[in-house]
C-alpha cells in the first residue's frame, strides 16, 4: 500500500526529483511550469489553490497528481455553468471543487504522473483514491479531470462512469419536474423557465456525447 500526502507548495520537490516522473515529453506538467506558476504568483487571486497529491517511498517519487480547490470555474475552458445552477437550484453548494487541470492550459496531456520505474496502474488508483478522499473528507461536490491523455485509461473509466451518473441524476430531476409541470403548457410548464432549458440542453448534449452521436 503507497501512502500519499497533500502538497500545497511545489518548489518542495526538486527539478531532479521530478524527473524520475513520466511526463511523457509534455512542457505543461514539467516541473518548471507547474511551479513556476507558483513561484511568480500566476495563481494568486485567481481561484486555483495548490493541492496536489504526491506518493513518495524513501524520498524517491512515485506519483503525482495536479490538483487544484477552485471556487469558480474561470481559467478551466470546460463550461459548467448549468451543473453549479443545477446543484444551487437544488439547495447544494457547487463551490469548492476539486480540479485536477493546468491553470489557463486547455491542452491535453497527463494528469496522473509515475514514476518510470513502478507499477503505473497501482500508483494511478492510489492517487485516484487520494482525490476522492479529498472531496469526501473536506465536502467539496466534485472531482473534475480536464483535458486528460487517452494513456490514463481507469481515470477516463472513472471519468466516463460519473458522466453516465450525472447525466442520469439530472435526467430524473428533468423528467420528474416535466411530469409535475408540463413540457410545453400550461404557461408555467418546464420549458417556460430559462434554467429549466438550459438543463435541458445540457442533457441532451450529455447523452448525445455518451452515445458517440
Amino acid at each position: 500500500m503507497y501512502k500519499w500526502r497533500f502538497l500545497d507548495d511545489l518548489s518542495t520537490i526538486t527539478s531532479n526529483q521530478w524527473q524520475v516522473l513520466d511526463t511523457r515529453g509534455n512542457p505543461f506538467v514539467s516541473h518548471a511550469f507547474l511551479s513556476g506558476l507558483e513561484k511568480f504568483d500566476c495563481l494568486n487571486n485567481q481561484n486555483w489553490r495548490p493541492c496536489h497529491i504526491i506518493i513518495e517511498e524513501e524520498n524517491e517519487l512515485l506519483g503525482f497528481m495536479p490538483l487544484y480547490i477552485k471556487e469558480d470555474s474561470y481559467g478551466e475552458f470546460v463550461f459548467d455553468w448549468a451543473w453549479a445552477e443545477a446543484y444551487h437550484r437544488a439547495g447544494k453548494n457547487y463551490y469548492p471543487k476539486v480540479v485536477s487541470s493546468i491553470p489557463f492550459t486547455p491542452v491535453a496531456g497527463p494528469r496522473l504522473l509515475i514514476n518510470k520505474l513502478h507499477d503505473s496502474k497501482m500508483i494511478k488508483q492510489e492517487l485516484l483514491n487520494a482525490a476522492l478522499t479529498l472531496m469526501d473528507d473536506k465536502s467539496y461536490s466534485s472531482l473534475h479531470v480536464l483535458f486528460s491523455d487517452k494513456d490514463d485509461l481507469n481515470l477516463q473509466l472513472f471519468l466516463f462512469i460519473c458522466d453516465w451518473l450525472f447525466t442520469i441524476i439530472f435526467f430524473i430531476e428533468a423528467f420528474l419536474k416535466i411530469i409535475a409541470m408540463g413540457f410545453f403548457f400550461p404557461y408555467d410548464a418546464y420549458l417556460s423557465d430559462a434554467w429549466n432549458r438550459l438543463d435541458f440542453v445540457v442533457i441532451v448534449v450529455s447523452i448525445m456525447g455518451l452515445f458517440g452521436l
